[in-house]
């Protein structure tokens, strides 16, 4: 293993959670203060912000699932190759497994939540503004 892998897990990890962490507290932060729930309230303002915020928290559960699926698929090959290298389930760990170093879909879920949270940082903006 390399010495940048551990630096690329660490600003990954780091970045997860922020995004988990900013794209859940910014909602629940007008949910709960009375003075801004009115700018997210289907009467006064746009309930849709919520939902682009959850939009992008919900890419990082999804790519951190597929990020898990992958990895298992590489260990599980990894494991059961040493025994039996064929069959259904051993195959297909094999196909799935050859993703676990695709750095493109960290980056396009990356660039996914980055998209709608930035929507909607600028919607709430135009919100509060007005």
């Amino acid at each position: 293993m390399s010495g940048e892998w551990p630096a690329y897990n660490s600003y990954n990890n780091t970045l997860r959670a922020w995004f988990v962490a900013f794209g859940v507290g910014v909602p629940a932060t007008f949910l709960i203060n009375e003075d801004l729930v009115k700018y997210i309230s289907p009467e006064t303002g746009n309930p849709d912000i919520v939902v682009l915020f959850f939009i992008g928290v919900g890419a990082q559960v999804l790519m951190a699932f597929l990020n898990k699926t992958i990895n298992w698929c590489d260990y599980y090959k990894d494991e059961t190759f040493k025994c039996n290298p064929t069959g259904f389930w051993q195959n297909t760990a094999n196909i799935i497994s050859k993703a676990s170093n695709w750095y493109l879909i960290d980056f396009c879920f990356d660039l996914i939540t980055i998209g709608f949270f930035t929507y909607a940082i600028c919607e709430l903006f135009i919100i509060v503004t007005a």
